[in-house]
């Protein structure tokens, strides 16, 4: 199912169970009822099947019997043991710091409040964790058998941008999806979404014909399961903040999510964005980076970038993609219109209210020794990549810019020493001179999207011409119409990006299954980028010959594939096989560097016919060992 088609659905859904929640919750478990039988049908036919290749063997013994019950009894009960696996599988218990009712008593009595308002929901840990985000998790101990244990997970970084009205309206949200019959349906129905998908992954990954009709029935079921409870899950995300009103205000409830977009956004763009500059600065990273985010956090953003962040995301359309509505509906529901651009400065802050300043720094040193230990290595890992790609860049200089290949490499390098603001002059420039080189097309025009120039459009559409650049820039552009407010431009983006992925599995149909009937041609290349590619296959000693051409099919666009055929040679005292040739293949495809699409492939029989074809291409042999 398209995702134009799933659109359509979720809206005749929403249209026939409108102001009818007990009804949509009716219909979800009756869809996950029959998922259930299914299941469990299906296995119970496979473990029969296993049965019956045992009785089979046992009874009537011969070669063919048993090579026929083990075949058929491997295979069952492969998949029937899969099935089982899947379903037992557990949610996993969230990481953080355990925090205890004595280290932090102010926030237990904002918790025990909460709780008895939601009707004496409990949680059995409650967690501080690194992020800008709360979150309740149950896990269930026994798989589908349930004893559930109850997680409450609350970011630091949260309570640190927080007002403690705020903070306490995103604690109540939470409970909300615990709280009552409607809450524990919710949780079961959200935990079968997730059973189906371990499910569709174990049958899909198999791709035997015996779970065939399994796969056929999750390709029905799936998508119509899905949108009842996609549904589902959104009523209940509206009712969690109505509750979440109740106990705190409408006010503190939409200030909490207006505030909460745009310190996850000031952190992406401004505080995470900055490491790039102290990567290159210093040797080490930040040794409390938290304590540092807590000033950064301290902040008041500019004005007019409050703004215009917060007119933006009024202006996003609640989509498909997630089961939280966007920022608009969900203010509106609270009786809340319009922007509030006048969102108050935090005098006090959520984690000097409930956690109290010295327990809430050593939280913070905690996370900052965690996060310094974890990058450390990394850190000095990108480091040294920088100064390695300065000797590129110098080395390749002083060779001379042969192409305009040399000169994209020049400028990415460059790019990835200095940043991406610093080559965007230059890459500017090189799309000027070379408009068909899609990649640079949307380096610049995404950049350009990122600071809500509209001129990265035009970018991004020429970028959308290869193939495998399309559906990134499509997602780029869709991002910069949804948050502009031009969701006709947007809708159609998302017909488009169904079109493209018919395509492409068309293309990848067509361009991983090379035959003799495919249209070869020279291959175009100047010969430094073929001298790079003579010297990765020289250096394998198997490799006596090797031809190079370049693909046509309509279905390619102006994408450009390339075949490299390699005669494979083996010593007379090493075994030959199609592994070991394989293994060469794989070495060569490692090191080639090249932004194109290319496959390998030996003179074996089932090639010979092709390397024979691709031989009467003029000047397509590349090379030949000893010359």
């Amino acid at each position: 199912m398209t995702r134009v088609q799933f659109d359509d659905l979720v809206a005749r859904l929403e249209g026939r169970f409108a102001r009818d929640g007990d009804r949509l919750k009716r219909s979800s478990l009756r869809w996950a009822t029959l998922g259930y039988v299914t299941l469990a049908i299906y296995t119970v036919l496979c473990l029969g099947l296993v049965a019956g290749c045992v009785w089979l063997m046992v009874m009537h013994p011969g070669a063919a019997t048993i090579k026929l019950g083990i075949f058929l009894g491997i295979a069952a009960g492969v998949l029937s043991v899969s099935i089982v696996r899947s379903l037992w599988t557990s949610l996993t218990a969230p990481e953080g710091r355990e925090v205890s009712r004595e280290e932090a008593p102010r926030l237990f009595e904002m918790i025990d409040s909460v709780s008895q308002s939601a009707g004496g929901v409990v949680f059995h840990k409650v967690l501080l964790t690194d992020e800008l985000n709360a979150s309740v998790v149950q896990v269930a101990r026994a798989g589908i058998f349930g004893f559930y244990r109850n997680y409450l997970s609350l970011g630091v970084p949260l309570l640190d941008a927080l007002t403690p009205e705020e903070f306490k309206s995103v604690i109540a949200h939470e409970f909300s999806h615990l709280s009552g019959a409607d809450g524990k349906v919710s949780n079961w129905i959200y935990r079968i979404r997730q059973t189906w998908e371990r499910v569709a992954d174990e049958i899909f990954s198999q791709g035997s014909w015996l779970n065939a009709p399994l796969r056929g029935f999750f390709g029905w079921f799936w998508p119509r399961f899905h949108a009842r409870a996609f549904l589902l899950s959104r009523a209940n995300e509206y009712r969690a903040d109505a509750f979440a009103a109740e106990v705190t205000s409408p006010g503190d409830c939409a200030k909490a999510l207006q505030r909460i977009h745009l310190e996850a956004r000031n952190l992406d763009e401004g505080f995470w964005a900055g490491m790039q500059g102290r990567l290159k600065r210093d040797p080490e990273p930040p040794s409390e980076l938290y304590s540092e985010m807590l000033g950064f956090l301290g902040q008041p953003l500019p004005q007019e970038k409050k703004a215009k962040w917060l007119a933006q995301a009024f202006s996003s359309k609640t989509n498909n993609s997630d089961t939280h509505p966007g920022l608009r509906d969900r203010c509106a529901a609270l009786g809340i219109s319009g922007v509030s651009y006048d969102l108050p400065v935090v005098e006090r802050t959520a984690s000097e209210a409930f956690l109290g300043q010295d327990f809430a720094a050593d939280a913070r040193s905690a996370f900052s020794k965690r996060w310094f230990d974890f990058t450390v290595e990394g850190w000095k890992a990108q480091r040294e990549e920088i100064e390695e790609n300065r000797i590129k860049l110098r080395e390749l200089e002083a060779g001379g810019i042969a192409d305009r290949e040399d000169e994209w490499k020049r400028i990415m390098l460059l790019g990835q020493i200095e940043g991406p603001d610093a080559i965007m002059g230059e890459v500017r420039a090189f799309v000027s001179r070379h408009p068909d080189h899609h990649l640079a097309a949307y380096v610049l025009g995404s950049h350009l999207l990122s600071e809500d120039d509209a001129e990265g459009l035009v970018h991004l559409e020429n970028a959308s011409e290869s193939p495998e650049l399309a559906l990134d820039c499509m997602g780029e552009m869709a991002a910069f119409h949804d948050r502009n407010g031009d969701h006709a431009k947007l809708d159609g983006l998302v017909h488009k990006a169904d079109e493209h992925d018919a395509q492409m599995l068309k293309t990848e149909r067509i361009r991983n299954n090379i035959s003799k009937k495919d249209k070869f041609a020279p291959h175009g290349l100047p010969e430094k980028r073929v001298a790079a590619i003579r010297e990765v296959v020289s250096g394998q000693p198997a490799v006596r010959k090797a031809w190079l051409a370049r693909r046509e099919h309509e279905a390619f666009g102006n994408t450009r594939h390339f075949v490299l055929v390699l005669e494979i040679k083996h010593p007379w005292f090493k075994p030959t096989s199609a592994s070991a040739n394989m293994k060469v293949i794989h070495a060569v495809l490692d090191k080639i560097e090249t932004d194109d699409a290319m496959i390998v492939i030996d003179t074996e029989s089932r090639h010979k016919a092709i390397r024979k074809k691709v031989a009467k291409v003029p000047d397509c042999q590349i090379y030949l060992r000893g010359k």
